[in-house]
Order: C-alpha cells, then sequence, then structure tokens
C-alpha cells in the first residue's frame, strides 16, 4: 500500500548551479497521500518509535530525533491539526524516553529555493540542513556539558 517514493529528480546528483535543479510541483500527489490518512498505521509507527526510544534508554543510546523541513505548502495539504498533533506526539514521545528532538521544520529555515519538491530537499537544501543540524548537535552538547 506503500506509493514509490522516487520522482526523477530525487535520483540524479548535479552539480549546484544558480538555480539547482528545477522546483517540481508534487502537491497533487500529497494531496492524495494526506486525503486518505490510515490512522490505524500512524498510531502503529508511533508505537515502533516508541519501542526505539525505550530500547535506546535501556541501552544508554542518546537518540536524536530530527523533523525533517517540508514546504509551508505541504503542511497546509494536511488536514487541520494533523500536523500540529503530529508534533505534539513526537515531542510526547521523545520527552518520555529523554531523547533529543530538534524541530527543523521551523518557519524561515528552509525557504523554497532549498526544495527538490514539496516535501524532499533539493542538493543546496542538504547542505543546509547538515550545518543548521550539526549546529544544533554542537549546542545541545555545550548545554549538556555547562549542566553536569
Amino acid at each position: 500500500e506503500v506509493f514509490e517514493d522516487v520522482a526523477s529528480n530525487e535520483t540524479m546528483v548535479c552539480p549546484y548551479g544558480n538555480p539547482p535543479v528545477p522546483y517540481l510541483d508534487n502537491l497533487s500527489e500529497y494531496r492524495q497521500r494526506y486525503a486518505h490518512m490510515n490512522a490505524k498505521m500512524f498510531k502503529s509507527q508511533l508505537g515502533y518509535l516508541e519501542l526505539l526510544l525505550q530500547y535506546g534508554q535501556e541501552q544508554n543510546i542518546n537518540v536524536v530525533l530530527v523533523n525533517m523541513p517540508l514546504t509551508t505548502d505541504n503542511v497546509a495539504t494536511m488536514p487541520p491539526g494533523f500536523y500540529q498533533n503530529y508534533l505534539a506526539q513526537i515531542a510526547e514521545i521523545s520527552g518520555k524516553y529523554k531523547s533529543k528532538l530538534i524541530d527543523l521544520n521551523k518557519p524561515g529555515m528552509f525557504n523554497r529555493g532549498y526544495f527538490a519538491d514539496s516535501a524532499h530537499l533539493n542538493g543546496l537544501g542538504g547542505m543546509r540542513f547538515f550545518e543548521v543540524l550539526s549546529q544544533a548537535l554542537v549546542t545541545d552538547h555545550v548545554e549538556l556539558r555547562r549542566t553536569k
């Protein structure tokens, strides 16, 4: 029941020019996906995430969850309240098992120029993603050292 998730611009490596790979408007695909949300599958996926975080805690593994960037257009096609509910549940589970949650889908972090389509970063977006993620990890590490 899972759609194939590879578009033509997601499998090629090109030099990063100006602009990078042309933006592919795939919102119609996501409108279809989001129109048929499967609550049972979502609950199951949250259960597996919780098992992973529980295992990490038991094994003294520091798990870091990253909320991936999406375009505002993509989030806007989701059913009302779904995305906020998703974030709340992820934050709750993350807190329960003391894992780090880094939200990289905050307004202004990734403009449309960083996306290959409404849900996937292009090469420049990927570079920006790792810059922002590594800075968040360094900041978190420094804060942890101060508190010990």
